[in-house]
């Protein structure tokens, strides 16, 4: 075990080895009293005294910091990845603090893939906002064994490129929406680990269509509450749509020129009548979850052991929007690929669904940009 202090400028996630400019081996007592000399310099300022349990707040949610002055914090790695905070929540972690001590980092075994990933998360936060850390650790302390430096196994995610989503004739077309086809094409030829296609898949009574709710209802202008069946406290008010996407018609299908011949897996989303599903991994009721409205894209990105994932498809600020945000806080790295996407509300409501998406730890990359470069250069080591 060793202790290291990380620097704010070296791009860790691309370094297959220990880099440090300080570091000590073995973690005896007392080089572990090393480590608490150099926080407690950090945290010296009388009037800045260090606070216990300082509470912050992203998104509706608290977390909880142990220990931290205003510019430095001091967690034990179970404190910060052993519990499921998402990129939001370590993104805003690493916006409060200039150095953040972490504890007992360990060597993690394939049993502990969701702490890897969490841990992977957090480093990426690091990185994006220029911090330095001190980490307390095996042998490689700045990463996990399990999921190591080295280790990029991204995933592509097309979300709904359906005939229904596209113009001409879809009941629901996206303006410019076919438009996506050819670059999603294009990624499709890469060597991802994982290519998977969803598909709103909705049975005619489905709770989104303004058919299904009286003659005053109308599309795009009428709304409806939605009600968790499991729990009457937990509601949630959704657009109303023109029906769209049922199972069974012509509008349902994947787009006739989509290369579906290099998908791995389609994956059906909003198959229950009584909820609105917009995200492709779950419903947006959380107390309990719906089962039903529970698909099994994160089971299947973690089969594969999937460290990062690109999205893509339709429409930018619904689908896409909200199927990016649970995948950042299931815990993967996201991108979102914007010559892929296309939304309901155009250049505008792109524009709008980007910067939250930002916000919530989602990266916003191009088709020839470095992320999707390193895509490409798995090719060349294959």
């Amino acid at each position: 075990m060793r202790p290291a202090i990380t620097d704010e400028l070296t791009d860790y996630r691309r370094i297959p080895r220990t880099l440090s400019h300080v570091y000590y081996d073995p973690l005896t007592p007392e080089n572990e009293a090393e480590v608490e000399k150099i926080f407690k310099a950090l945290t010296s300022d009388p009037s800045d005294p260090v606070q216990h349990n300082r509470k912050l707040t992203t998104w509706g949610r608290t977390i909880t910091v142990p220990e931290s002055s205003s510019t430095v914090a001091k967690f034990r790695f179970d404190e910060l990845c052993g519990m499921p905070l998402s990129a939001a929540d370590y993104l805003e972690i690493v916006k409060n603090f200039k150095t953040i001590f972490i504890l007992d980092v360990p060597k993690m075994g394939m049993s502990q893939k969701d702490k890897a990933r969490r841990f992977i998360t957090f480093i990426d936060a690091m990185y994006s906002y220029s911090r330095a850390s001190v980490l307390t650790a095996p042998s490689h302390p700045y990463l996990p064994s399990a999921m190591s430096a080295t280790a990029f196994r991204p995933a592509l995610l097309i979300v709904d490129v359906q005939e229904d989503f596209c113009p001409r004739n879809g009941a629901l077309a996206v303006p410019d929406g076919r438009a996506v086809v050819p670059v999603i094409n294009d990624l499709l030829a890469l060597p991802f680990v994982l290519k998977i296609a969803t598909k709103d898949h909705h049975p005619p009574n489905h709770v989104s269509f303004a058919s299904n709710h009286g003659p005053d209802a109308e599309p795009y202008t009428s709304v409806t509450t939605i009600t968790n069946p499991a729990n009457a406290r937990e509601t949630y008010e959704t657009q109303l749509w023109p029906d769209h996407c049922v199972a069974g018609t012509p509008g349902n299908a994947l787009v006739r020129e989509l290369a579906a011949d290099r998908l791995d897996r389609v994956v059906l989303k909003g198959t229950d009548p009584r909820v609105e599903m917009y995200s492709a991994f779950r419903s947006p009721l959380r107390d309990p979850p719906l089962a039903s409205a529970v698909s099994e894209l994160a089971d299947l990105l973690r089969g594969h052991e999937v460290t990062e994932v690109f999205v893509t498809g339709l429409a930018g600020d619904y689908c896409v929007f909200h199927s990016a945000v649970d995948c950042a806080e299931e815990g993967w790295k996201t991108y979102v690929v914007e010559e892929a996407t296309r939304s309901v509300g155009g250049q505008e409501g792109w524009e709008k669904a980007a910067a939250q998406l930002k916000e919530k730890g989602v990266g916003i990359v191009r088709a020839d940009g470095e992320e999707v470069g390193r895509v490409r250069e798995l090719s060349g080591s294959a």
